[in-house]
């Protein structure tokens, strides 16, 4: 278990489902909860062209459980990591 400042996530993976105030969706993914969801159906309806399957069908052909299962989460990642990497150059 890592605790980041009022965050606690378990296996390393930092989940938008913690995220409450406008403060910390600010801060953890640089955009609101609105943009965030908002840019989340975007986000799916491009990996679905692209990919032409959604991802839970392709979790399903390829018999695996993703570590990102939904695009909520994949989006969140992308975010998060966009963000805090300007914060990890030394």
């Amino acid at each position: 278990m890592v605790i980041l400042g009022n965050f606690t996530f378990k296996n390393g993976m930092l989940n938008h489902k913690i995220v409450k105030s406008k403060r910390q969706w600010k801060s953890v993914v640089g955009v609101s909860s609105l943009q965030f969801h908002k840019l989340c159906k975007e986000f799916g309806v491009s990996f679905e062209q692209i990919y032409q399957i959604n991802i839970q069908e392709l979790s399903l052909n390829l018999k695996t459980e993703f570590l990102l299962p939904t695009y909520e989460d994949c989006l969140f990642f992308v975010l998060f990591k966009l963000k805090t990497a300007c914060l990890m150059i030394v």
